[in-house]
């Protein structure tokens, strides 16, 4: 891999990039929806620094820079909870249906892949996953496609300002 290795939002000891977003799409495959597990979704996709966890406050640096930081509590969008907010989280040309099989299975079900596959060149060009939601399995899948997209390209799929095009968390507050 050619991404450096960063100290999570926590201060858990550093992992690559790719490894944060494998390890949250894990807990959002056996987890219930949390706002700590949106934050923490919010710390692996905005840009480098930009969200941090002090003292059990999570905040974000939306106007300032790197250096002189202006730090606001933070709003992630429901990344758990609304499939508006997680389809935020899919990678720009990836193509991707949910389902939700009810009683007595009550999980739902994700599935992402890029149409023309033989093009990509990527390490996964196909990601299934399942969990307790269907939000949740979306959530899973969105993190495990742009952790191979990272792998692949060794940068990150999010813009220095945070808003490319549906490849970016807005950071707003979806209700």
């Amino acid at each position: 891999m050619t991404s450096t290795a960063r100290a999570d939002a926590l201060g858990n000891p550093a992992s690559t990039p790719s490894d944060a977003l494998l390890a949250l799409a894990a807990r959002c495959e056996r987890e219930e929806p949390t706002f700590a597990l949106e934050c923490e979704i919010a710390a692996a996709t905005y840009p480098a620094g930009a969200v941090a966890c002090i003292e059990g406050v999570w905040i974000v640096n939306k106007r300032g820079t790197p250096l002189t930081p202006i730090w606001e509590p933070l709003h992630p969008a429901r990344y758990t909870t609304s499939l508006d907010a997680a389809v935020t989280l899919v990678p720009e040309g990836w193509a991707w249906f949910v389902e939700w099989i009810g009683a007595p299975f009550s999980e739902g079900r994700a599935r992402l892949w890029i149409p023309a596959q033989r093009t990509q060149k990527l390490t996964v060009e196909n990601v299934n996953t399942q969990a307790k939601t269907p939000t949740m399995a979306l959530c899973a899948a969105a993190l495990r496609a742009r952790a191979a997209e990272l792998e692949q390209e060794g940068s990150p799929t999010s813009s220095p300002d945070g808003e490319a095009g549906g490849t970016t968390p807005s950071g707003g507050n979806n209700t």
